[in-house]
């Protein structure tokens, strides 16, 4: 598969090749080094490992109906607390094969699993910003990725969180790649399996799907509503939504179950004690969190969305509209805001950061000095979200990094510990 063969492709200096790989290397590192040591997962890590995967790591994928009956006869109880849904089975699927290739203990092979989804994120940032941007830019945005404090730190978890973010961007960079003009239909294929793998990965898809359908329709509208490449891409996304669907009616035994099941995760989710102490607020509270955890990242992204996009610039339109609408979609959700929710979103945050830097360098350094300075700025930026890492992660020890955590980490709020 090759991007359409009128768009030129500028040659990639070895130098950049060789910063990327580095930056590349560190970013895995990062995600592989275990500090602070692991001491104890949380009841939803716990539960996850110890129940979804044990079962189907013994019993095999036909015991997920009986997985389903059982979370609904538990959750049915008013008296029970919300427990995670059963329906996230590419996090379960992959734990189960990384057990069976050797990892023995149920907990290890998720946070294995979780450590292997964030180092994809970290590669597929690389594909994609290097295919469609300038290498000074594409190496800026590896840069930025590889020490994006929350994807180091849910390396480390046994979440399904870095998971569904890798699986996001992979459909988000192939719905671009379909798009293209003179693209091969094997993106569509392509593209058909990732909007599969993103409905299958968490019940959130329902947003990131709202989303990238705002997207394709821009791109539609900007490209002409009979060029046969948009109406691949949709039917690939809407038949890889349906084929998912069709997998987790399989999966609960038919669609009377499954419905029941969200039903009454949804129910519990609202009464849930956590999300209605951490998980409420006002619609720009990921703007908030985001500005908490990487101010300057951040500051340079918004900046970048406001004046990049435009007619010369399809990509940045689309990772502006794409950012704006998951934003809107997952920001009204009652008790259900966190920040780990939005980890997709790091990339076009980061990649229109390291943009606006070239864009600013270029248009007001003589052209001797732009690559240092650019590389001097990413340097600060990189050295600025490895100590916001150090300060919430390791030194205080936020689990999630809810509003409450991020504005305690930095003094904004005091509330004594005991």
């Amino acid at each position: 598969m090759t991007p359409a063969a009128h768009i030129p492709r500028p040659s990639v200096p070895p130098r950049i090749l060789l910063g990327a790989l580095i930056a590349l290397l560190l970013g895995i590192g990062l995600r592989a080094w275990d500090y602070p040591p692991f001491e104890s997962a949380g009841p939803d890590e716990i539960f996850y490992a110890n129940y979804y995967v044990k079962n189907v790591a013994r019993n095999g994928p036909q015991v997920f109906p009986r997985i389903f009956a059982d979370y609904i006869g538990y959750m049915r109880d008013p008296g029970t607390q919300l427990v995670l849904p059963p329906g996230r089975l590419v996090l379960t699927t992959h734990a189960v094969l990384l057990h069976t290739l050797g990892i023995p203990a149920y907990l290890d092979a998720v946070r294995t699993a979780s450590f292997q989804a964030s180092a994809a994120f970290l590669v597929l940032s690389a594909i994609f910003a290097f295919r469609w941007c300038r290498p000074v830019v594409a190496l800026g945005t590896v840069w930025l990725v590889a020490v994006a404090p929350l994807h180091i730190h849910l390396a480390h978890r046994a979440l399904v969180d870095a998971t569904f973010a890798a699986v996001a961007l992979a459909t988000l960079w192939l719905l671009w790649e379909t798009t293209r003009p003179g693209a091969s239909r094997r993106w569509a294929w392509g593209l058909g399996v990732a909007a599969w793998l993103l409905v299958l990965t968490k019940e959130n898809a329902a947003f990131i799907f709202l989303a990238l359908a705002a997207c394709l329709a821009f791109l539609q509208l900007r490209g002409g509503w009979r060029e046969t490449r948009f109406w691949h891409a949709w039917h690939a996304f809407f038949l890889g939504g349906l084929a998912a669907v069709a997998t987790l009616v399989l999966a609960a035994g038919g669609p009377t179950p499954l419905l029941e099941a969200y039903q009454l995760n949804v129910q519990k989710s609202y009464r849930l004690e956590y999300g209605v102490r951490f998980g409420d607020g006002a619609p720009h509270r990921y703007l908030i969190d985001f500005l908490l955890l990487s101010p300057a990242i951040t500051l340079l992204a918004l900046g970048g969305l406001l004046i990049l996009p435009g007619r010369r610039r399809p990509l940045f339109a689309l990772l502006a509209l794409f950012t704006l609408a998951a934003w809107a979609a997952m920001a009204w959700v009652r008790q259900g805001i966190n920040l780990r929710y939005a980890m997709v979103l790091d990339f076009p945050l980061r990649l229109v950061a390291a943009a606006l830097v070239w864009y600013l360098v270029r248009r007001n350094l003589p052209r001797a000095t732009q690559p240092y300075a650019a590389g001097a700025a990413i340097g600060v930026l990189v050295v600025h979200d490895l100590y916001a890492y150090y300060r919430v992660f390791v030194e205080f020890g936020a689990y999630d990094p809810v509003t409450q955590a991020l504005a305690e980490v930095w003094n904004i709020l005091k509330i004594p510990r005991p």
